[in-house]
C-alpha cells in the first residue's frame, strides 16, 4: 500500500477517526497518486490534443491513443488516456472532456485502492474487520468532492502538496 493509503486505512480502522477525517484522507491520497503518476508533460499533450482544432473526434481520439506510450507501466495513466477516449466518444470536448476523464480516473483509483486496503485486512485480521473498514472507505468515497479535486490537481500552476490534518494537540482529541 502507498502511504496515503496506509493512512485511509488507518483512519478507516479507527472508529474514533469521523468519516470527514477519512474522506479528507482519501481526497490527499488520490492527489498524492495523481502528483505521482501523472506527469505535467501529460496533461498539458493532453491539452494540446484537446485545444487542437480538429474537425473529427477520430483524430483526436487517435492523437490521444498517440500518448498512451507516455503513460506505458502506470495504471493510472492509462486509466486517464482510456476514460478521456470515453469522453471524446461521448462528444465531450476540451476541458470538459479532460475534467470528466481526471473524475472518472480519481473514482477508479480509489475503489482500486479501497480493494487493496480490504485485501490486506483480510489477510491480517478478521473478515469483519476487513468489511468494516471497506464500508468506512466506500462511504469516505462516496462523500469525496471529486471535481473539486479535479480542478486542483489538473492546474498547471499548482503543485499543492496533500497532506492531512495531523491532530497532536492536548485539546485535539476524539469528538464528542
Amino acid at each position: 500500500m502507498r502511504p496515503g493509503w496506509k493512512k485511509v486505512a488507518e483512519y478507516a480502522d479507527n472508529e474514533n477517526f469521523p468519516r470527514e477525517q477519512v474522506r479528507d484522507a482519501v481526497e490527499a491520497a488520490v492527489e498524492k497518486d495523481w502528483r505521482k503518476d501523472i506527469s505535467r508533460a501529460l496533461v498539458s499533450s493532453i491539452r494540446d490534443v484537446l485545444g487542437g482544432t480538429t474537425l473529427f473526434s477520430d483524430d483526436t481520439l487517435r492523437s490521444i491513443e498517440d500518448l498512451r506510450q507516455t503513460v506505458s507501466g502506470s495504471a493510472m495513466g492509462n486509466a486517464l488516456l482510456d476514460h478521456l477516449a470515453c469522453a471524446i466518444g461521448g462528444g465531450m470536448t476540451g476541458d470538459a472532456a479532460l475534467q470528466e476523464a481526471v473524475v472518472n480516473t480519481s473514482v477508479d483509483q480509489s475503489a482500486r485502492c479501497a480493494r487493496q486496503v480490504e485485501e490486506h485486512y483480510l489477510r491480517k485480521s478478521t473478515v469483519e474487520n476487513s468489511q468494516d473498514v471497506r464500508q468506512r472507505i466506500e462511504e469516505a468515497i462516496q462523500s469525496t468532492g471529486f471535481a473539486s479535486l479535479a480542478d486542483r490537481i489538473v492546474e498547471p500552476v499548482s503543485r499543492h502538496v496533500p497532506t492531512v490534518e495531523k491532530k497532536d494537540g492536548v485539546d485535539d482529541g476524539v469528538q464528542i
